[in-house]
């Protein structure tokens, strides 16, 4: 879902709490982006007991429906 959010140009933010577990595998967070790659901002990071909370902003995607809410919310 947070995939299609950013390729329809809904999302201003990502955030990601990672939690270090080695599990050997896994499922990609986003999946494949058929737009191009995601510019997002420097992140704000918060430290907490066992888990990291990031921040980004979300800057930019080649996504034209993203060019066309960007541009009208400012960004």
């Amino acid at each position: 879902m947070a995939r299609q959010c950013l390729e329809a140009g809904l999302l201003d933010a990502v955030r990601v709490d990672p939690v270090p577990v080695l599990l050997g595998g896994g499922m990609p967070f986003f999946g494949e982006f058929g737009f191009g790659p995601v510019r997002l901002g420097t992140p704000e990071i918060a430290a907490g007991e066992g888990v990291t909370h990031l921040h980004y902003r979300v800057l930019g995607t080649n996504s034209s429906s993203f060019a066309r809410v960007s541009s009208f919310a400012g960004v």
